[in-house]
């Protein structure tokens, strides 16, 4: 009838099937402890305490960082009480009100020096999830810089895993 249905199954075998299952796990260990929770949290710029960037560590979906109206770009900086392990980084927009975010950069502060990560991707859109993968660092901080949206930044997640593998 057309309704986009493969005519053969998805799955071709138990091994197909043994593999999503073993792929499942191996992503929800990765991101097993959100290294963000317990970070200092700052912002460029806030529409107000109720839209701070400390939402973006609350673990809350309806919670979200935003700017003030006119303000279409901005940072967030999450600082580390010691230096820190990470290679993972999951980033989540306020799709309720749109995907907005055209360009974004990820800087990781090691020793004294920001540096630019490399996800060995383009950092254009992020949408509800975008999960970034890059060689591990040991970072104090982490900054993430919209660079270019829409409209305001809404934001409502942004977690750091280290994937010991």
């Amino acid at each position: 009838i057309g309704l986009g249905i493969p005519a053969e199954p998805l799955f071709r075998s138990r091994d197909d099937s043994a593999n999503v299952v073993r792929f499942r796990q191996i992503i929800e260990q990765d991101m097993k402890t959100d290294l963000l929770r317990k970070t200092k949290v700052t912002a460029s710029n806030e529409r107000g305490k109720k839209f701070s960037a400390k939402m973006l560590t609350d673990g809350k979906w309806d919670t979200y960082w935003a700017t003030s109206d006119g303000v279409n770009t901005g940072s967030v900086t999450f600082t580390f009480s010691k230096p820190t392990q990470v290679n993972r980084l999951l980033l989540q927009e306020y799709i309720p009100l749109g995907q907005r975010v055209k360009a974004f950069a990820v800087e990781a502060l090691a020793g004294d020096k920001w540096q630019m990560v490399d996800a060995g991707e383009p950092t254009t859109t992020i949408g509800y999830k975008r999960i970034l993968r890059f060689p591990t660092i040991k970072v104090s901080s982490i900054r993430v810089t919209i660079t270019e949206s829409r409209g305001p930044v809404c934001l409502n997640n942004i977690e750091a895993y280290y994937a010991n593998r």
